[in-house]
């Protein structure tokens, strides 16, 4: 089981930036960097609205820089604090550009729940690049069908915290990377067919695109 520990900041989706062809999908959002909002902080948080950062992919080295010894991940036995959080994240963000993915790409994640998962969004949007968190439960034909529809860089298979994701990779050829401090994912073949998505600069440039039931249109 992964825990978070707190930390008072709400993303929110927005439902009405058009990006590309993904505008045109009703059960797909995007959510940008820059929709931060402490209103649902508990009273009597130090956090204010001025002190938080401004981009999604800020928050751990916020964070690392206050209180780098403080709880930020529980996941089983294993404990991470914000600054191994953080080093996590570099490396994380490190190994995507050596996997070649840019900007405006979109990384497909297929796992389910824990830490480096949570590694992997951060870096994901420190280097502009849209992450797509897929559930590895789902078919075959369900995962193919979102990396075609998606036009995916890479897909990467959090198959350490997911037999499931572990049986994806395996049919798909994925190999073996890692990322410091969280361990092991595999990583599947480059999609060079792949364009990027226009970025955009400051706040406003896409985090992720969320596929909810019916997205792509088909069935199982």
């Amino acid at each position: 089981m992964l825990a978070y520990c707190p930390i008072p900041v709400c993303f929110q989706v927005d439902e009405t930036r058009p990006v590309g062809k993904f505008a045109e999908l009703d059960s797909t959002r995007v959510w940008c960097q820059s929709r931060v909002d402490v209103a649902k902080a508990s009273p009597g948080s130090h956090a204010s609205r001025a002190g938080l950062p401004a981009r999604l992919s800020a928050i751990p080295a916020h964070w690392a820089a206050r209180a780098p010894d403080a709880p930020a991940l529980h996941e089983g036995g294993r404990h991470w604090t914000y600054a191994q959080l953080q080093h996590s994240v570099e490396s994380a963000a490190q190994l995507l550009r050596q996997l070649d993915v840019r900007a405006g790409d979109r990384l497909m994640v297929v796992g389910e729940n824990c830490a480096l998962q949570v590694a992997l969004i951060f870096a994901c949007a420190s280097i502009d690049a849209w992450i797509v968190n897929v559930n590895a439960r789902l078919s075959a034909r369900e995962i193919d069908t979102i990396a075609g529809h998606c036009s995916a860089r890479r897909l990467l298979f959090l198959a350490g915290a997911s037999p499931e994701a572990a049986a994806h990779a395996a049919r798909l050829g994925a190999a073996s990377a890692t990322v410091d401090g969280m361990g092991e994912l595999l990583a599947g073949k480059s999609n060079d067919a792949a364009i990027a998505e226009a970025t955009v600069p400051g706040n406003e440039q896409v985090a992720a695109l969320i596929y909810t039931t019916g997205t792509t249109g088909q069935s199982a």
